[in-house]
């Protein structure tokens, strides 16, 4: 008889992207709300166990390597409870795709419940807007349906967008696997950076002053998961996000106890490049990011939020970005992110930095302790899986 409800996880893809939430699962394994366990290949299933830093290096490589599998941007798995005297199970997945617009159709039709890390404002329109000129429609980057065509994607888009759920973006990495030890250890050691006394003001971190190099193709729709297609269908209707973060960075930099740094001047698909700021290694960057009282942002890749917005959260540090397009399971509260002017895509001329940088210069003093409270109440590993959880157990 199942007391608690299993929760079982069958398929990993890219890893890395969700060991926040399998984290979070392990933690209510830990105190007996689920039982977790793997139903996975043998190879992927080592990932799960193995501790040791060397062999789990050698075994990511050689999955991404050979391994069509880890390429997937979802994580499956499946709930199942006793009820009625029978054994109940609900699928779901987990969408890890930076593109809000893009899905899985297959497993948009069969599971109960599909959790989306970038996660649209609003699923009811019928196509994503990504500047005031210009939407793309949603599309399928699953590998079974890719030859639908986009008009029979929208109608399965449109019958089953009421299984869409919101979730939320994890750091960049927590370990190398998803060892519970190794994951625990990691938190332990992000929180561990959090600074209720901010010693500076404004930091941004960005990774290249432009987009990749725009290419032309003859198909009658581009591949918009590719942005390099994507800004050469749209030419000049569109700005890459790049170029506005170049901006916001030379804006910040204008102000003391600043730390504005665009690493790498340039087209961000380029081979060549030189570094024009220092990076910081990932062990760094949550102790780098809770020294400042803002962290920011420019919504890019499709306007998806990014990892700093997490990173930031956790250290007690408030978020100041454009105006957002995509959500998390939970409203953002004042306290942790402060929305200003719309840039994503939108063309370079017609973006108001003046406003901007009025709005910046009149910033107050941030609230770490809020911050900090917030987060434990809303955004914890185990908090997140709870969510989920419920979610598909609401559904059976």
């Amino acid at each position: 008889m199942i007391k608690v409800p299993n929760v079982v996880i069958t398929s990993l893809g890219m890893w890395s992207y969700f060991e926040w939430f399998i984290l979070g699962l392990q933690q209510l394994d830990e105190k007996g709300e689920i039982s977790l366990k793997f139903e996975l290949p043998f190879h992927f299933y080592l990932i799960t166990i193995l501790k040791n830093s060397v062999l789990l290096k050698l075994l990511a490589k050689c999955i991404r390597r050979f391994c069509k599998s880890s390429q997937s941007y979802n994580l499956d798995g499946y709930i199942e409870i006793h009820k009625d005297g029978q054994i109940i199970r609900n699928r779901f997945t987990i969408d890890c795709a930076d593109s809000p617009f893009s899905y899985d159709s297959k497993k948009l039709q069969d599971v109960a419940v599909y959790f989306k890390m970038q996660c649209p404002k609003d699923l009811r329109a019928e196509k994503f807007k990504i500047s005031k000129n210009v939407s793309i429609p949603w599309i399928d980057h699953g590998k079974y349906c890719r030859g639908m065509g986009l008009i029979n994607f929208q109608a399965v888009f449109k019958k089953n967008s009421y299984k869409i759920k919101p979730l939320m973006v994890g750091p960049r990495e927590l370990a190398l696997g998803l060892n519970f030890q190794l994951l625990q250890n990691a938190y332990d050691e992000m929180t561990s950076c959090r600074k209720l006394k901010k010693s500076k003001r404004f930091m941004c971190y960005f990774g290249n002053s432009k987009g990749p190099v725009p290419v032309k193709t003859l198909k009658e729709s581009p591949d918009f998961n590719s942005e390099s297609e994507l800004l050469g269908f749209f030419g000049s209707l569109v700005t890459h996000p790049n170029e506005k973060r170049a901006v916001v960075s030379s804006i910040l930099g204008k102000f003391a106890d600043s730390d504005a740094r665009v690493i790498r001047e340039g087209n961000s698909d380029s081979k060549s490049y030189e570094l024009s700021a220092k990076p910081i290694p990932l062990k760094e960057f949550p102790s780098h990011v809770a020294n400042f009282e803002y962290n920011f942002n420019v919504s890019g890749y499709r306007l998806s939020i990014p990892n700093r917005f997490i990173d930031s959260f956790i250290v007690g540090t408030t978020v100041v970005t454009d105006e957002l397009s995509v959500r998390w399971y939970l409203p953002f509260s004042e306290h942790e992110v402060i929305e200003t002017i719309p840039m994503g895509y939108e063309r370079l001329s017609e973006v108001n930095f003046g406003k901007f940088e009025s709005i910046v210069s009149n910033l107050p003093e941030t609230n770490p302790e809020k911050i900090v409270e917030e987060y434990e109440k809303k955004w914890k590993p185990e908090l997140v899986a709870r969510y989920m959880v419920r979610a598909v157990l609401e559904s059976m």
